[in-house]
């Protein structure tokens, strides 16, 4: 899920499958958070990880909404990582179902 209208055909997707099997949806976000980039234009940081963070939190309840409009159960999972480089690393540990939060 990344909060734009492709999460529409994607849930949609999913749903049906999840209907299919009697099974569940797992939504997960991957939110990158980059280094400080300077602003060719300034002296200082144009983004922080800070705001990159702040976006994921829009990012993440716009997930949270769509998912909860559907008629399967529900988990979702966000994590913030510091580069493209570490969303399979990261996917590769996402811990048992159980641990996650129901939407």
């Amino acid at each position: 899920m990344d909060g734009t209208a492709g999460d529409f055909a994607r849930l949609a997707a999913v749903s049906r499958i999840a209907a299919t099997f009697e099974s569940h949806i797992a939504g997960l976000l991957f939110n990158v958070l980059p280094a400080a980039i300077s602003d060719a234009g300034s002296s200082g940081p144009a983004k922080l990880p800070h705001d990159a963070g702040k976006a994921g939190d829009a990012v993440e309840a716009t997930a949270l909404q769509r998912l909860e409009r559907l008629q399967q159960p529900t988990f979702f999972r966000r994590f913030d990582v510091e580069g493209e480089r570490d969303v399979a690393d990261t996917a590769s540990l996402v811990p048992p179902m159980p641990s996650w939060r129901f939407a």
